[in-house]
């Protein structure tokens, strides 16, 4: 079920009009569907096959055509994009915390940066000149995370009562 999180990130993407899009950590698909729904042709990544089969059977029940890949980040991943969404694990936690694919999902490391941290690294080589990255971040503190390497822009801020989500617009 999608949270606040993904909800962020859906008023986020009002404007965009991308024709290629990659949803990375597509979860229940719900960023993926509005992308298609838009008439984007979108792939859709997650590196738990739960997630791949509950977000295909959404997007079938909405009627929208998306390719599905089981990957962990761009591992399974091919071609170049015109917009990169992803709401990746950002919770704070310690590395024995990680064990089985449901705590994968909301698990960020130390940080809350690890996944992030290597999705940065990687994204750059699946982008199309002039692409744009979504992605969403939380802060537990007044500093706003770092994301090294990309012209960025905060699109959305929410406030919860034990941190703040970010929307952030990345560039080359």
């Amino acid at each position: 079920m999608p949270a606040e999180d993904s909800h962020l990130m859906l008023e986020a993407l009002r404007g965009y009009e991308p024709k290629t899009a990659l949803d990375m950590g597509t979860g229940s698909g719900i960023l993926a569907i509005a992308l298609a729904k838009m008439g984007c042709s979108v792939t859709a990544a997650d590196i738990n096959p739960e997630a791949i089969e509950y977000a295909r059977k959404n997007a079938k029940a909405e009627g929208v055509k998306i390719e599905f890949v089981v990957s962990d980040l761009f591992k399974k991943i091919s071609g170049k994009f015109d917009l990169m969404v992803f709401n990746p694990p950002y919770v704070r936690t310690a590395d024995a915390e990680t064990a089985d694919m449901q705590s994968i999902a909301w698990a960020g490391g130390k940080d809350g940066m690890a996944v992030i941290n290597r999705f940065l690294k990687q994204a750059k080589d699946f982008l199309k000149p002039g692409g744009k990255i979504l992605l969403l971040a939380s802060s537990t503190d007044e500093d706003l995370p770092e994301m090294q390497g990309y012209a960025t822009k905060l699109l959305k801020e929410k406030r919860l009562f034990f941190e703040r989500l970010f929307v952030f617009e990345l560039s080359q």
